[in-house]
């Protein structure tokens, strides 16, 4: 009520929840817009860490969407996207861009 205590819970975890809706990844796995919030029609992500060793920035708007993505190591990963999923195979070091539809 005096607003006097840091809340570290909401602070931190709020934009990890909001980057997870739009990028999310597991050690073999990328999917993005997994959960795109319609109170978000355009916007733009840059330097979300992967758990596969990569790094991606996104941006979308209501039908699009652009991903570039970044691979520290050579590596094949299922994408999941709102078009579909296919094996995406990263080469390190080798940018990588991808068009998308968002719905």
């Amino acid at each position: 009520p005096r607003r006097d205590v840091y809340n570290a819970d909401a602070a931190h975890t709020l934009p990890a929840v909001l980057i997870e809706m739009l990028v999310h990844s597991t050690p073999g796995r990328l999917v993005l817009l997994p959960a795109l919030p319609e109170h978000l029609p355009a916007g733009e992500l840059r330097g979300v860490r992967t758990r596969f060793g990569a790094e991606v920035d996104l941006a979308w708007s209501r039908a699009r969407a652009t991903a570039v993505i970044r691979p520290f190591r050579t590596t094949r990963v299922e994408l999941r996207t709102p078009s579909g999923t296919e094996p995406l195979d990263l080469a390190a070091g080798e940018d990588r861009v991808l068009d998308l539809t968002t719905r």
